[in-house]
């Protein structure tokens, strides 16, 4: 009995159109993939294992090791899979973190805090050194995402996106460094020359150096997966051929998206893939592929 070659290669997971529709042989999209990764053949995706029997949360890498979140305590993984509380009595929420040299300051919506030489610390205004000014600076607000871009710290708290002063994280002139938004933000994430940001409504790049300069522009009438965004270079995107630098990468409500210069917007998957439906999430880069979980 001959045999026959039924598939070559696969281009990738189609779940959008009618699986009769796919093509049967040569180079096809897949209908359905499980627990497999698809980059020239299928093979079995990378499994994992248990290395702390602690429940825990909102990992974030710190000096070969990580912090997360555990029963409302702030936890420091070393790289020999030890462990340490850095503070407790936390609201168990998603945590959101900005690194800024050796400190890694942090913020779930409730508290906030920052991180050096392995020890927590209050996250406050502190004495303002400058010109002579009338101006009021506070603490720092409680939002639940932190983005560090050109020299000042923004935290999204409810549907408003604070700003500091330059270089000067601790202070906060909230009677003017701010953008309101319609909604509660889901995402803040920066690139070279700007930012973007979505509610739960709509994506938004805002172009400029500076707040005092941006120019907003709605990319996409749809979210993004609020704890989706990382960055990721050029060279490990597609082929390869897109401008150098680095961009955002997100998952939305209509799939992956791409982020860049100029307010650049791109939906990679819409065409093939339909997602799960889902306000909240977490990703990585691992092998070069962006993974995400999305709930």
């Amino acid at each position: 009995m001959a045999l026959a070659r039924v598939l070559q290669s696969p281009r990738g997971l189609d779940n959008r159109h009618d699986p009769v529709t796919l093509c049967r042989e040569g180079v096809c999209y897949l209908a359905a993939a499980y627990n497999v990764d698809v980059e020239r053949r299928v093979c079995r995706r990378k499994g994992y294992r248990k290395v702390v029997d602690l429940p825990g949360h909102s990992p974030y890498p710190y000096f070969g090791g990580c912090l997360f979140v555990s029963n409302g305590r702030l936890m420091l993984l070393s790289p020999d899979y030890s462990y340490a509380v850095l503070r407790t009595g936390l609201h168990d929420s998603a945590m959101s973190y900005a690194t800024v040299f050796n400190r890694v300051y942090y913020s779930n919506g409730y508290e906030n805090g920052y991180v050096e030489n392995a020890e927590s610390h209050p996250w406050e205004v502190g004495e303002y050194v400058g010109p002579d000014t009338t101006r009021v600076f506070s603490d720092p607000p409680t939002g639940h995402i932190l983005c560090l871009w050109n020299g000042r710290m923004f935290i999204a708290e409810g549907s408003t996106l604070w700003y500091s002063e330059p270089f000067a994280y601790h202070a906060y002139d909230l009677g003017r460094n701010f953008v309101p938004f319609s909604s509660r933000i889901r995402m803040v994430i920066g690139v070279a020359d700007g930012m973007f940001v979505s509610d739960e409504h709509t994506t938004y790049a805002l172009v400029g150096s500076s707040p005092e300069d941006w120019f907003v522009r709605k990319v996409a009438g749809y979210p993004a997966v609020e704890g989706t965004a990382l960055h990721v270079e050029s060279s490990r995107i597609g082929d390869g051929s897109l401008p150098p630098g680095i961009y955002a990468m997100w998952m939305s409500a209509r799939g992956i998206c791409l982020g860049g210069l100029n307010g650049y917007f791109r939906n990679l998957t819409e065409e093939h893939i339909k997602c799960p439906a889902g306000t909240r999430g977490t990703a990585l880069i691992r092998d070069g592929r962006y993974i995400t979980i999305v709930w």
